[in-house]
C-alpha cells in the first residue's frame, strides 16, 4: 500500500476518535500528559488506545490484534479499511510493548 494511503486512513481514524474521550487526544491533555511523562506523542497515543481498549502491556500480539480489530469495528470503519490499519498499528504497538 502506498504510504500515501496510509496517512489517509490514518488521518480518517483520529478524526473519527478525536472527540471520545477514551483516546484524550485533545491537545490540552495531550501536551500536558506528554510534559508529565516525557515522552513521544505515538507512545502517548499508544498508552491511550491501550487504555480504551483493554490492551495490557504483556498481552500476546494475537490479543492486541484482536483488542484493536474490536475497537476499529465500534468506529465504524471497513472491514478492508480496518484491515489497512493492523500492519501500521501492529508495527507501533509492538515498539509500545518493548
Amino acid at each position: 500500500m502506498l504510504a500515501l494511503e496510509k496517512s489517509r486512513l490514518v488521518r480518517e481514524l483520529l478524526a473519527r476518535v478525536e472527540d471520545d474521550e477514551r483516546f484524550g487526544f485533545g491537545v490540552g491533555p495531550t501536551h500536558r500528559l506528554l510534559a508529565a511523562r516525557r515522552t513521544t506523542l505515538r507512545r502517548t497515543r499508544c498508552d491511550n488506545c491501550a487504555a480504551a481498549y483493554g490492551i495490557a502491556p504483556k498481552d500476546s500480539a494475537t490479543a492486541t490484534r484482536e483488542k484493536l480489530a474490536a475497537g476499529i469495528a465500534e468506529l465504524g470503519l471497513s472491514l478492508s479499511e480496518g484491515a489497512e490499519l493492523m500492519p501500521p498499528l501492529d508495527h507501533v504497538f509492538r515498539a509500545w510493548r518493548g
